[in-house]
Order: C-alpha cells, then sequence, then structure tokens
C-alpha cells in the first residue's frame, strides 16, 4: 500500500495532500465524495476547487466507489503510461522446457553369456566403449560339452543304420540349444571333425558397455561375459513437474537441444510413468530419439520443448493481470474516463499472452501498462486495502 501510494505521489507531482474536511458523507446519498480530476489525493465532502491546481472538484459516485472504479482523463494517462488493448480471440500454443538426460535404450543392449561350461581363449576385444560389429567374433570357448555334440553328429552324419538320421538330428538339436550357429554345425560337418574352438559371436552392432571374458578362464553358464549396447537408437528420460503432464502425449513429436552444443533433434514419446516422484514431484517421461550420427551420448544433458496446442482461446497480454492475493484483477475501461477492476479466472499462459477463462468477453478494453498507478487510484477511492469486486462482465 505505501508502495502504491508513493509511485501515485510521484506520478501527480504533488505532495501528499489531507482531505479539504473530515471524511463526513456529502448531502446527497449518491455522492460519496468530490475530488480533483488531477489529483486524486484530494477530497471534499462539498463543491469546490482543488487547492494544488485550482480545478473544478468533481463527484465521485458511491456505486462507482464501491466498484473500486477509478477515474483518470487522458492528459493523466498519458502521463502515467497508462496504455490499453483489447482482449482477443488468439490462437495458443501451450510450451514448456524441461531437462532430460540421455540413456541407453534397454531394448538395444544384449548380454553375451553360456549355456555350457568352457574355458576361454583369444579374447578380441579387451576394453569397453570398443566399437563391435554385428556377427563379430568376441573370443573361442572350448567346451568338452560341445565337442562330445560335434562328434556324436559326426558319427551319425556318416552312419548307415536306421537311426542315424535321428541321432544326428538330436545332436545338431542339442548344439543349437548351446546357442551354436546353423554356420558353425556346418562348418564341423564339413571339416569332418569337431572343434575345439567354438566362436562365440556379437549378437548386435554397437559398443562394449562391459567385459569380463578372460583368456585362459573358465566360464560357467548364466555368466555375463560381454554386454553390448546399440547407440545408433537412445532414450531421453525426461522430467515433467505433475502439474503440467498434460502436455504430454503417447506418439508426441518434439523438439530436443543437446547441452552444451547447437545441435538439435526430434523424438518421440514413448513412456509417461504412471507415479510421481515424491521428493522432486515430477514425471518421468521417455523419449525415443534416432541417433544414427552417434551425436548423443548416455548422461548427456539435453532440454525436451514440449508444445501443446490450446486452439483459439479469449486471451490478454500479461502485463494486464494484477495479482491481489488469491485474486486476479484487470482493469476494463469503460468509457467515460472510468477504469473498472474486474475479477477473472486465468488459464494458460503462453508467448507474451494469458487465457481468460472468464470474467470478460473479446473486445473488452483492458489496462497493459501502468496497472500499479492504476491499483494504487483504485485503493486510494475506495479507502481500502482490497480492491472491490465486480460482478459480471462488460
Amino acid at each position: 500500500m505505501r508502495v502504491a501510494l508513493m509511485l501515485l505521489v510521484l506520478a501527480t507531482g504533488c505532495p501528499s495532500t489531507p482531505s479539504m474536511s473530515a471524511a463526513s458523507p456529502a448531502a446527497d446519498p449518491a455522492i460519496a465524495y468530490y475530488t480533483c480530476p488531477m489529483h486524486a489525493s484530494v477530497r471534499s465532502d462539498v463543491q469546490g476547487s482543488c487547492p494544488i491546481c485550482g480545478m473544478n472538484l468533481v463527484p465521485v459516485d458511491s456505486a462507482e466507489l464501491e466498484s473500486g472504479a477509478v477515474r483518470i482523463d487522458a492528459a493523466r494517462r498519458e502521463r502515467y503510461g497508462i496504455a490499453l488493448a483489447p482482449a482477443a480471440l488468439r490462437t495458443m500454443e501451450r510450451s514448456l522446457d524441461v531437462p532430460a538426460i540421455v540413456t541407453w535404450d534397454r531394448g538395444k543392449i544384449s548380454d553375451v553369456t553360456l549355456k555350457v561350461t568352457g574355458w576361454i581363449s583369444d579374447v578380441s576385444l579387451a576394453e569397453p566403449g570398443s566399437p563391435v560389429r554385428s556377427g563379430q567374433v568376441l573370443f573361442h570357448l572350448y567346451s568338452p560339452d560341445v565337442v562330445a555334440a560335434e562328434d556324436d553328429l559326426l558319427r551319425a552324419s556318416k552312419a548307415e543304420d536306421a537311426g542315424a538320421s535321428g541321432r544326428a538330428s538330436a545332436a545338431r538339436l542339442r548344439l543349437k540349444r548351446w546357442d551354436v550357429s546353423d554356420a558353425d554345425i556346418d562348418a564341423v560337418l564339413a571339416a569332418g571333425v569337431a572343434s575345439d574352438k567354438l566362436a562365440i559371436r556379437s549378437p548386435r552392432a554397437g559398443w562394449v558397455l562391459e567385459q569380463a571374458a578372460i583368456s585362459g578362464a573358465m566360464a560357467s553358464p548364466g555368466q555375463t561375459l560381454f554386454r553390448i549396447g546399440d547407440l545408433r537408437e537412445v532414450l531421453l528420460e525426461a522430467s515433467v513437474p505433475a502439474s503440467d503432464v498434460g502436455v504430454l502425449t503417447i506418439g508426441q513429436q518434439v523438439s530436443i537441444r543437446v547441452a552444451g552444443s547447437d545441435a538439435r533433434t526430434t523424438g518421440k514419446v514413448t513412456v509417461i510413468e504412471p507415479t510421481v516422484d515424491p521428493i522432486t514431484r515430477t514425471v518421468r517421461a521417455r523419449i525415443a530419439v534416432d541417433n544414427a550420427d552417434g551425436a548423443l551420448r548416455p548422461d548427456q544433458w539435453a532440454t525436451v520443448e514440449l508444445r501443446q496446442p490450446l486452439g483459439e482461446r479469449l486471451a490478454v497480454p500479461d502485463t494486464a493481470v494484477v495479482y491481489t492475493g488469491p485474486r486476479r484483477i484487470v482493469f476494463v475501461d469503460e468509457g467515460g474516463d472510468r477504469l473498472v477492476p474486474y475479477d477473472v479466472e486465468i488459464g494458460a499462459s503462453a508467448d507474451g499472452y494469458t487465457e481468460i477463462v472468464s470474467g470478460l468477453h473479446a473486445g473488452a478494453s483492458v489496462v497493459v501498462a501502468g496497472n500499479f498507478l492504476v491499483e494504487a487510484n483504485s485503493r486510494l477511492q475506495g479507502g481500502s486495502d482490497a480492491v472491490h469486486h465486480h460482478e459480471g462482465a462488460p
């Protein structure tokens, strides 16, 4: 209140001026008091002249006072820098930027394990981070079980008795269940001798994430010897405020800015988690991103730009809305130099405009600059620290 009064005094160029008389009611009950058009701090319960500038005092009616309306003529509006703009229907789009981190797509990570016991040799990739091709030999394995099955296959393939074909099929199936490829089985048949070096190949192209294979070491069934990840498609994990999760939809295309560079790309929302983080109050969303050029790397930061078309909405410039505690006020020019405060319900904000859900109609001329001075005048005239509620819309 004190700040608003000081601003008003500066704008009018006059010192704090007391009322010309005690705050007794005017003779006409419809008139609350008389004031100077140029100096709103001057009040009198009788007609007369302004002691500051000599202008005739004008009446302020009780109904106008109760509404919180304020009269500011064109000259003072220009002096205060008060500007107007119409409330109008606009095509609005809600925008939201959220942080995200690049992660591996777990669906594109493969572990290299064994289903038989064996001994490792000829490890070709010793360091995590090494690139690998699909089908590339990672190491060789000597397994007595595999050698025995290969011997059974060879004997059955050479036999001519009635059960030879069945024994060969059984031996071949046993090898396939141990992940020996058809090509390797055919190579054994072509060579006519069991191999003591079974080639273990990469199941996909990508990069080595983990490597536990050591030449000469024994490997057990189920032991992870290599972990291979494909970075040609990655995921972004975005943290979206729970109150804004309505901006997201499955399949939505989003724009992405990569931290620390000018790189931009796009992605598609694939997952919106159903829970809210109890500490950050955010919802995690996963976004699939094509990364064929390898520009994105795991644990890199990025910004996801979310856009939600809202269609046509009644809106005013952001500067038109005055926030007074839980209430939202706009001042409407109703003609005759009158600026009247209206309670409004606001909605989304986008591109410098605020949606008006209720309280105004299209075409209403609202104050978009100098609101704080208008509010100060309104509080002075109302004699209260609260802007008066005004029912209805113009």
